[in-house]
Formats: structure tokens, C-alpha cells, sequence
């Protein structure tokens, strides 16, 4: 079972609560250490303009009081479930730049925070800050859905087999988003299906038809049997995948979370985005890498573009071995 040793969680002005609780509960199950970054950015506003030191102290203590008064409420309201360990620090400068370089220095093995939410010419979940997190945060994200459901009820888990497998990377990403789903779906009670989305050829653009330049004829690549054997194969490497993960979480817990695993023809940001939709999804546990070894390639285009479209909470989890360009100097 999948364990968090250290938490960060990413307190935003507003917004906090349903991603407090997550940080909390999570910390309680696994006995983790806790820790509350505020990033206040009228803080950095006061620095910018060459204000008092005193100043910016008196709100680095006012932004202090307001975290151990959230979280001194919650616990209250939650009830004495176990007593964590909780640190608390205000950090001033750009946000993303803040927690990114906080999650370096703390070696932190997940951080939480609340989607703030975007409006412009497509509204999203997530804000700017949010986005720079998913490109470039170096350990697993898990961004709230502030109004989301108090509890959850259903997770999906996207896999996927088209991306190279440089060194093993994507088997292991796959294992390492299928492990955390099943986690967090055997401590929620939740429902988890996983699924992988596939093409054939004629999926693909310029491979539909291929022009056979000696018989002067066109000829389609995909036959029906060709068809079959690319749905069988993945059909295979997803069944491949369930197996190992279940020897490497153990019979007992995959069998009582009871995963349902899905290979589904089409476009990865298509089935993913219905299957969050038409599903009421909860909770997405996606890779967000796109070529892993590639430099400056930090967010694969699918995966930006079902990010972009969904409607609930993510955990985003970056491949072993992933370099945050974000450096601690």
C-alpha cells in the first residue's frame, strides 16, 4: 500500500478546506508528517515596494495565525483522530516558484493544494500557478476541487501504453499511478476504474491511407484483423499491468478494492474527459509527462488538454527521475 511520509500543503488565501481536510486525513492514515506553506502574495507586494522589514513580519505572523486557526477549527470539527506532527512557515515571492522550491528543499513525497480555478477564454479548474505546479513540480500534486464532494465516491486511473518506454519509465509511471489509485481507493471506500485509451492507425493523421506508388492504388493500413490484433495487444499489456500491480500491492488489497480496467478505441483526451464526465469522477490520477527524457517537454499536450476540460480533483504524478526546471538556487 502505497504510504506518504511528507506532506506539504499549499495553503491558499481562500478555498482551503476540502484540500485541508484531504492533507489532514492523509497525514493521519499514514502517519506523516504535515506541513503549512502560506506563499501571501500582498507579502511579496509589500517587499517589492521596499517597505519596513517590520512590516513584513507583522503579516508573515498574521498569515501564521490564520493557519493554525484553520486548522485548529478543523481539527475540531473533525474530531481526535490520531495526533500529527504539523509545521508551519510563510515563504514570500512568486507562488509556483515558492512551493516548487519548498517541495525540493523538504523532499516532500506529495504535495496538496486547492484548485484555484481560471477564467478567461476557457474557463478551467485551474489557475495559472496551478499549471506551472503540473508541469514542474517535482514530486506528486494532488489539486482539490474546492466545492467538490466531501467524500470520494469514484476515482479513475489513466494509463497509457503509446508513450516510449525509455529505460522502463512508463511501465513504472503506470505502476505508480495505479498503485496511489488503489490506495487512496481502499481508504476511501471508492470505486476505481482504470483506463487506458488506444488508436490504430487510421486513428493516427496521415496514416489512414498509404499510396502504393507502383500499383498506382491506395490502400487502407488497418484491416479488420489488424484492427483486432492492436485491441488485443493493449487489451493484454493493461492486463499485464493489473497483474503486476497486484503482486506488488498484494492479493488482499487489490482484490478488496476490486479494480475495473477499460481499453477504450479513441483519443486519450476524449475517452479520459467522457469517462470523467459521464462517470461523476471524483478524483483523476493521471501521469503528466509527455515524452519522458526529453528537455524542456514537462506536460505531455494530451494530458494538458484533458486538464483543461475536466471538472474534478487531480493527482498529477511525474515519471522516476523527472527534473523540476525549477532549481533551489
Amino acid at each position: 500500500m502505497k504510504r506518504f511520509q511528507n506532506i506539504l500543503f499549499a495553503r491558499n488565501v481562500e478555498h482551503n478546506k476540502k484540500a485541508m481536510v484531504r492533507a489532514l486525513v492523509l497525514a493521519r492514515r499514514n502517519q506523516a508528517r504535515l506541513s503549512f506553506l502560506e506563499t501571501p502574495e500582498e507579502i511579496s507586494d509589500v517587499s517589492v515596494f521596499g517597505l519596513p522589514n517590520e512590516t513584513v513580519n507583522r503579516l508573515k505572523q498574521a498569515a501564521l495565525k490564520h493557519s493554525r486557526q484553520d486548522l485548529e477549527e478543523l481539527e475540531q470539527l473533525e474530531g481526535d483522530q490520531g495526533n500529527v506532527q504539523v509545521e508551519f512557515q510563510v515563504v514570500e515571492g512568486i507562488r509556483f516558484l515558492t512551493i516548487i522550491r519548498e517541495a525540493l528543499r523538504g523532499d516532500y513525497d506529495l504535495v496538496v493544494k486547492a484548485a484555484e480555478g481560471h477564467e478567461g477564454l476557457v474557463s478551467s479548474l485551474f489557475s495559472t500557478t496551478d499549471m506551472h505546479l503540473l508541469r514542474k513540480c517535482p514530486c506528486p500534486l494532488w489539486l482539490v476541487k474546492s466545492d467538490g464532494p466531501e467524500t470520494i465516491k469514484r476515482i479513475v486511473a489513466a494509463v497509457d501504453f503509446d508513450l516510449p518506454d525509455v529505460a522502463g519509465a512508463n511501465e513504472a509511471l503506470n505502476q505508480q499511478i495505479l498503485e496511489m489509485a488503489i490506495s487512496l481507493a481502499h481508504a476511501e471506500g471508492a470505486e476505481l476504474q482504470v483506463v487506458h485509451a488506444w488508436r490504430s492507425m487510421n486513428d493516427l493523421p496521415f496514416y489512414g491511407l498509404q499510396s502504393d506508388m507502383a500499383a498506382g492504388m491506395t490502400v487502407l493500413i488497418d484491416t479488420e484483423d489488424c484492427l483486432e490484433e492492436v485491441k488485443v495487444s493493449r487489451e493484454r499489456s493493461l492486463s499485464m499491468l493489473m497483474h503486476s500491480v497486484r503482486d506488488k500491492v498484494g492479493p488482499e488489497l487489490f482484490d478488496a478494492v476490486k479494480p475495473i480496467a477499460y481499453a477504450i478505441r479513441g483519443d486519450a483526451e476524449d475517452v479520459i474527459t467522457e469517462k470523467v464526465r459521464s462517470d461523476d469522477v471524483d478524483l483523476l490520477v493521471m501521469g503528466t509527462m509527455g515524452r519522458v527524457g526529453i528537455p524542456g517537454f514537462f506536460i505531455g499536450n494530451t494530458a494538458e488538454s484533458i486538464l483543461n476540460q475536466i471538472d474534478c480533483s487531480v493527482l498529477a504524478v511525474k515519471p522516476a527521475g523527472f527534473k523540476s526546471p525549477v532549481t533551489l538556487e
